[in-house]
């Protein structure tokens, strides 16, 4: 692909997201993106990862994994506390994620197939949704995106293997379900570099789990959300729920998990909860089953207009701009479905969507903020149908059946074209019309996509013919 193509795609992505943005001037984080906004500007002022107060006490904290808040207050370091501002900079992350997605897709599927994702990632609008709020899903998936394609060419190079190592890690810095990415990544990169991989991979990670021990005075890899996770899925009231069984609840709904909320401090809290949730699991072993079936509805916006309305909402993402997204949901599932026959190719790679979808699947579905980070796989998806369908097409079109087997020359008289047997050796073939002296007819080449160098003679030379001329 020309660098004018990959601009061309930025150019979109990015106006689509920015359009986006300009359409929802009324945007106010009240959720976990106004944790991230506020996390951000402490950053920025110079007074870091603030505390919380729990009962009076002052105690260090690591509730949400530091990257996004660490790039959203690079942003405001530069120009003040603006939501608008920030936006813009998520759009920019999402635009350089449609380049991360072109990218993988031309390693993975090749041109044609990279062009198809590429588009389609310019202009879907859950991804462009979830670039217009400061949620860290969109840096998560720049992240992800470029773990994979290095991991592609992991083997070629070690710079390579520590790139995609590097990106794991900070996918993880971003979320904490971004190391299930080494299911992928290891296989891709073979046993030689996986070592390399997982070194790369731990260095970017231990800077922030050595701060996390000096602060919470505790081993903690990345965060202490992971309980909070579990329990909001794994508990009575989501179970019992009327309206969405099996979908994630806030604590303070159930009454002994709100206990632990308001009474512990953040890592006894943490283990606490995260106990709760595996002694749930325990009483009702088959209640996993019953969530990973609810969220796969909701995961692909079958649970009705109602539920998708509200899980937008959770996101800071209007009502409306959620049902005009529900279409772009379920064309691109259709489309990923009709091109699942490419998981065939380089099968190792789609092992870490897989473990994505399962973990998913397993704790909290809501959309679109969490199926963001599956969507570009299903885009990789339905570019290679496409891919596939566009070049079928053309391959099944009059002017470029094969096999032809006919000596001929170009429409400019003296000009003469290869054989078809030099063709099939996989030499370049000639224009599609060719004349012989029957007249002009279609021949069984690429509609010119190759130039055809003269040849000397018109006609091949048998082997017979040349016995009897010796």
């Amino acid at each position: 692909m020309s660098r004018r193509s990959l601009a061309a795609l930025f150019a979109v992505a990015l106006v689509v997201r920015l359009g986006v943005i300009a359409a929802t001037p009324g945007y106010v984080p009240r959720h976990d993106d106004r944790d991230y906004d506020r996390l951000a500007w402490a950053m920025a002022s110079g007074d870091g990862y603030p505390p919380v107060r729990i009962r009076g006490h002052r105690y260090g904290v690591a509730y949400r994994p530091p990257l996004w808040p660490v790039t959203l207050g690079a942003g405001y370091a530069l120009t003040g506390h603006r939501l608008a501002a920030g936006r813009i900079e998520n759009a920019l992350l999402g635009a350089l994620g449609v380049l991360a997605l072109t990218w993988a897709a031309l390693r993975l599927l090749g041109p044609r197939a990279a062009w198809w994702a590429g588009a389609i990632g310019a202009v879907y609008l859950p991804l462009a949704l979830m670039a217009s709020v400061l949620e860290s899903e969109t840096l998560f998936v720049l992240c992800e995106l470029v773990a994979l394609g290095c991991a592609l060419r992991a083997r070629s190079a070690r710079s390579w293997a520590a790139g995609a190592g590097a990106a794991v890690g900070l996918a993880a810095l971003a979320r904490v379900d971004g190391l299930v990415l080494l299911a992928g990544v290891l296989p891709l990169a073979g046993v030689r570099r996986s070592a390399l991989v997982l070194a790369a991979c731990a260095l970017v990670i231990a800077p922030w789990t050595a701060r996390n021990a000096v602060r919470l005075h505790a081993f903690v890899l990345i965060s202490t959300e992971s309980g909070a996770t579990l329990a909001g899925t794994y508990n009575a009231a989501s179970m019992h729920d009327r309206f969405a069984k099996g979908s994630w609840v806030l604590l303070r709904h159930t009454p002994d998990l709100r206990v632990v909320e308001h009474n512990l401090s953040p890592v006894p809290q943490d283990r606490a909860l995260r106990r709760a949730a595996l002694r749930f699991i325990a009483a009702h072993p088959t209640y996993p089953l019953v969530v990973a079936g609810e969220n796969l509805r909701r995961w692909l916006d079958l649970a009705g207009v109602r539920r998708a309305r509200f899980e937008a909402q959770t996101a800071d993402i209007r009502p409306g701009w959620a049902v005009a997204a529900l279409p772009f949901a379920w064309a691109l599932a259709g489309l990923a479905l009709a091109g699942l026959g490419v998981v065939r190719r380089r099968p190792a790679f789609w092992l870490a969507p897989a473990a994505l979808l399962l973990v998913t699947l397993l704790v909290n579905a809501e959309t679109p903020r969490f199926r963001a980070p599956l969507d570009p796989f299903l885009i990789l998806l339905a570019a290679a149908f496409l891919g596939s369908r566009v070049a079928s097409s053309h391959a099944h079109c009059g002017m470029h059946r094969r096999g032809w087997r006919s000596p001929a020359t170009w429409l400019v008289p003296g000009v003469l074209a290869r054989s078809p047997a030099g063709a099939r050796r996989g030499e370049a073939p000639a224009r599609c019309l060719r004349t012989s002296d029957a007249g002009p007819y279609p021949s069984g080449s690429s509609c010119g996509r190759f130039a055809a160098r003269p040849s000397p003679d018109d006609r091949p030379r048998s082997r017979r013919s040349s016995r009897g001329r010796k």
